[in-house]
């Protein structure tokens, strides 16, 4: 399943399971809070032991504490990991059961080691420099969820583990984690108001994104996408079908226009027919009956000239052919006749991907379509005007700011989505070019703005009265080897956090650019 994919299961799924997940995190909570008020009360013991003359006071009560502390942090992390254990059973069965955070006490330490571990791994390597302790983090992401699901596995082999269940999934992490970036803030906008239902949203969401990596590496088969590809591919040719880049069926069946969704968000089977006619009543009849004879069909109608039905996905793909096979007899039956999807008029049709959606249409939509988008001519001049003046909206907000950390992440993200907007709105369009001249503009403006900061710094270390004079002495304070370095260390790391902050956003301007065409299917 892809990203786009696991979080609208994900969604779905939190609508009927959000108070189960808040269950598991509040009883970690109220878990960690006794053990935190034990941990005062020997604390306060120990206080009072090491008060008499026995022993030195100052001495034992550092000792206690240090030892109490860690002791605290590795059982009630170690708890928490079992979180993980408690939210597959969710995933996988439906069924909250908060005895999958008991373990043995040993096995608490234990987790709590391992994330110990994993920590100071990604510190060594964020020392390094930032991107390696990313990338770290996101190779040892599962280390956790290992440690909780097979108590048997060593920190070590947990370890090892994530890392190879990883490879290849890095990127796909680090863009499912960022495209949660609005949400986030979002969340602080409204006084984390809206974090309770962002929080089981994003645990289910990687939840499950852990659960697939791990069936995938393990050859275990999903009991919810139990259909191969392989499968998929000979049902297709045996019924003289196509398969479209993300294994959807599409074709003509009985010559009726049919699709075929394997890969739905909610694990269903969805199958889509293009048909016209008049004889509506007798076809809600037969829908009827139908459901009653195909027990897997949940929903069945239709509406705008298309046939939708949605079934639970099963393995047994004769289960497909029987439901195309029925549905279009019937229609032959009943004079309907097959349509284009878009026009609903019996005309000849292809097959087309437009915006990654798989369209049924007439030569004429499709001229249609093709010469509305011809029509809107992109001004590159006027858009790298709207790109500058967005991007140094964002970048005075930066200047003012001038923090490095979150903010500074959110004003690079901000600085790229002012630009590319800004060259949207004047140019009329955005093609892969403007994208590139928007990116180009945000990186620029980025060396303005740290000079701006620069420039209000020296203003204000000197006491000057105008700015512009502060701009005159900066060539004399990069002169300085420490100035410098600190100059170009805030640079490094501005452009990473705007990487870090816009990835998401560039990456879904492409994915929409590349979609955009309307590519004929063979």
């Amino acid at each position: 399943m892809d990203r786009v994919g696991i979080k609208l299961w994900a969604k779905e799924k939190t609508r009927s399971n959000k108070w189960n997940i808040w269950k598991g995190f509040l009883a970690i909570f109220a878990a960690s809070l006794g053990l935190s008020f034990i941990a005062l009360l020997l604390f306060s013991v120990m206080i009072d032991i090491g008060g008499s003359s026995y022993y030195d006071t100052f001495t034992f009560m550092d000792l206690a504490v240090t030892v109490g502390v860690f002791a605290l942090y590795f059982l009630v992390i170690g708890f928490s990991v079992n979180i993980y254990r408690y939210i597959k059973k969710i995933v996988q069965e439906d069924i909250a059961d908060l005895n999958e955070l008991r373990a043995p006490i040993g096995q608490y330490f234990k987790q709590g080691f391992g994330v110990l571990a994993v920590g100071l791994i990604c510190v060594l390597g964020t020392l390094a420099f930032v991107v390696p302790g990313i990338i770290l983090g996101l190779g040892l992401s599962m280390t956790p969820y290992l440690l909780a699901n097979y108590p048997s596995l060593s920190i070590f082999e947990a370890i090892t583990t994530s890392w190879k269940m990883m490879q290849g999934k890095k990127m796909k992490c680090f863009v499912l984690f960022f495209s949660f970036y609005g949400w986030i803030l979002l969340s602080t906008v409204t006084l984390g108001i809206l974090f309770i239902w962002l929080l089981p949203y994003m645990t289910l969401t990687f939840n499950k994104f852990f659960l697939e990596n791990e069936n995938e590496f393990y050859g275990v088969v999903n009991s919810n996408n139990n259909v191969s590809s392989n499968d998929i591919e000979e049902f297709a040719l045996l019924n003289n079908l196509k398969l479209d880049t993300r294994n959807n069926v599409y074709g003509m069946f009985n010559d009726y226009p049919v699709v075929v969704m394997f890969g739905s968000a909610n694990n269903d089977l969805i199958i889509t027919i293009d048909t016209i006619g008049e004889d509506r009543t007798a076809l809600d009849e037969y829908f009827n009956n139908l459901r009653t004879i195909l027990t897997n069909i949940k929903t069945i109608n239709y509406s705008n000239g298309t046939i939708t039905l949605s079934a639970l996905r099963s393995e047994e793909l004769h289960e497909v052919y029987e439901i195309l096979n029925r549905i279009t007899l019937k229609l032959r039956d009943l004079g309907f006749l097959p349509s284009c999807g878009t026009c609903h008029i019996n005309k000849p049709t292809s097959f087309y991907e437009y915006h990654g959606q798989l369209m049924n249409m007439c030569d004429d939509c499709r001229d249609a379509i093709s010469t509305q988008a011809e029509e809107i001519v992109e001004d590159s001049s006027r858009g790298i005007i709207g790109a500058v003046a967005g991007a140094l909206i964002g970048g005075v907000l930066w200047a003012l700011v001038y923090q490095i950390g979150f903010i500074v992440a959110f004003l690079g993200y901000l600085i790229v989505f002012l630009a590319i907007n800004g060259y949207q709105r004047m140019a009329g369009k955005i093609s892969k070019k403007g994208l590139i001249i928007s990116i180009i503009c945000s990186v620029l403006v980025l060396f303005f703005a740290e000079s701006i900061s620069l420039g209000l710094k020296i203003k204000d270390l000197m006491q000057l009265q105008s700015i512009f004079t502060a701009f005159s002495y900066i060539p004399y304070f990069l002169s300085f080897s420490e100035i410098f370095a600190i100059v170009v260390r805030d640079i490094v790391l501005g452009l990473i956090f705007m990487g870090l902050g816009s990835w998401q956003y560039i990456y879904k301007i492409k994915k929409s650019l590349d979609e955009e065409n309307l590519n004929k299917l063979d």
